[in-house]
C-alpha cells in the first residue's frame, strides 16, 4: 500500500497505512511472514512516481492481488542492518548510527536504490 511523502503528516500516514494493511492481511494470499511488514522507499527519487513509501508484506507469489493494492518487486542488493527498538518517531537516531557505521566501514549509501524497514506488527 502506497503512502505519498508529504509534509509533517508523513509518519502519521505511514502508521495509519500500516494499521490498515494489518487489518487487510486476510485479503492477501501466500504471505510468507504474516507477523512482519516491510517499509520500502527510495531516498533520492528520480521521478515523481518514486516519491512514495510502500507498506508491504512479503509474499510467495503475486496471486489475486486485491484491487486497491499493488505488487512491488525489490531487486536483490546488499543492505546494512540495524535493529531499532522503540517508536518510529524515534528512528532518526538509529538512522544516524547506521549511516556513521556505513561511512566508517568504507561503504556508500545508495540513495537511488531501495531502502527497507522490516518491522514486527
Amino acid at each position: 500500500m502506497r503512502v505519498l511523502r508529504t509534509g509533517n503528516e508523513y509518519l502519521r500516514d505511514i502508521q495509519k497505512t500500516a494499521k490498515t494493511l494489518n487489518i487487510r492481511m486476510k485479503d492477501i494470499q501466500q504471505i510468507l511472514h504474516p507477523e512482519n511488514q516491510i517499509g520500502a522507499f527510495i531516498v533520492e527519487e528520480t521521478c515523481a512516481d518514486q516519491d512514495e513509501y510502500y507498506v508491504c508484506v512479503q509474499v510467495e507469489d503475486f496471486h489475486q492481488v486485491p484491487k486497491d493494492m499493488i505488487t512491488l518487486t525489490i531487486p536483490s542488493q546488499r543492505y546494512a542492518v540495524l535493529i531499532h527498538e522503540g517508536l518510529n518517531n524515534q528512528i532518526k537516531k538509529s538512522y544516524e548510527i547506521i549511516h556513521i557505521w556505513i561511512e566508517n566501514h568504507g561503504y556508500k549509501t545508495l540513495k537511488n536504490k531501495w531502502h527497507l524497514e522490516w518491522f514486527t506488527y
